[in-house]
C-alpha cells in the first residue's frame, strides 16, 4: 500500500507537469487547471498556514467547504494539506476540531467558537482575497507561505478522513485514466483527489448545471456514471 502523502509526492517527481486536478464551476463560468506540482504548491504553502494555526498530527481538520462546494480544488488542497499535516480531517466541525476551512458563503455571519479558529475561501480561480471580518482568516493568506514541503509524521492505523484511517485511504483503488465525476458530495474527496493521486490518473471535476458530455468529450476523460 502506498501512503496518500508519498503518492502525491511521487507523483510530483514522476509525472509533476502532467494535469492532476482539472474543476469547472459551470454556474460561474469557470476553469482552472492544476498539475501535481502547482496543487502540491498550493497544499505547501496550505500546511504552513495550518501550521502557524497550531494544527498538528492527530488535531481534526473540519473542511466544511467540501460539503458547500464539492469538489472545489480549494477544498481538496485543504484536505490533502491536513493529510501532510498528520490531521483528521472531518467535513463538519465539532468541539474537537481546531481549525476549519469554509467557503464564503456564509462567512459573514460566522463568530467564531473560542476552540475553533476558521479559515475562509474567496473560491476565486487565482486564490484571490476574500477579506472576511475578524477573527476569521482568508485563505488567500497561503500566497504568502513559504513554497517548502512541510510534512507531518502519522501512521497508518491514525484517522485521516472522516471514519476512515491513513491505512484506509492507502488500500482504495487508484485510477490511472482521466475521468470526469460530476461533484455533488463530499465522496468527491475520494473520487476526485485520492483516486486520481494514487493512480497517477487525472479528475475533471464538474459543479453546476450544464453540458458534462461536452466537457468530457473536449477533456478527452471519460464520465463516470
Amino acid at each position: 500500500m502506498v501512503d496518500i502523502v508519498d503518492a502525491l509526492r511521487h507523483r510530483v517527481r514522476t509525472a509533476g507537469a502532467q494535469p492532476l486536478l482539472t474543476y469547472y464551476d459551470l454556474d460561474r463560468n469557470e476553469r482552472i487547471e492544476l498539475s501535481a506540482v502547482s496543487f502540491a504548491n498550493w497544499v505547501d504553502k496550505t500546511c504552513h498556514l495550518l501550521d502557524e494555526l497550531e494544527l498538528g498530527p492527530g488535531e481534526q481538520l473540519a473542511v466544511p467547504l467540501v460539503a458547500e462546494r464539492p469538489g472545489h480544488w480549494s477544498g481538496l488542497v485543504a484536505v490533502m494539506a491536513g493529510w501532510q499535516m498528520g490531521a483528521h480531517v472531518v467535513v463538519d466541525p465539532t468541539p474537537g476540531s481546531l481549525v476549519a476551512v469554509t467557503g464564503p458563503d456564509n462567512v459573514w455571519a460566522v463568530i467564531p467558537p473560542t476552540w475553533l479558529t476558521v479559515v475562509a475561501c474567496s473560491l476565486h480561480p487565482l486564490g484571490l482575497p476574500l477579506h472576511p471580518p475578524a477573527p476569521v482568516i482568508d485563505f488567500a493568506d497561503v500566497l504568502s507561505q513559504p513554497d517548502v514541503g512541510l510534512t507531518f509524521p502519522h501512521s497508518a492505523g491514525d484517522p485521516a478522513w472522516e471514519d476512515l484511517s491513513y491505512g484506509d485511504l492507502a488500500s482504495l483503488t487508484g485510477e490511472t485514466g482521466r475521468r470526469l465525476l460530476r461533484a455533488t458530495d463530499p465522496a468527491a474527496v475520494l473520487d476526485g483527489l485520492v483516486a486520481p493521486v494514487l493512480g497517477g490518473g487525472s479528475a475533471v471535476i464538474v459543479a453546476g448545471q450544464g453540458d458534462a458530455g461536452r466537457i468530457a468529450e473536449a477533456e478527452r476523460a471519460v464520465a463516470l456514471g
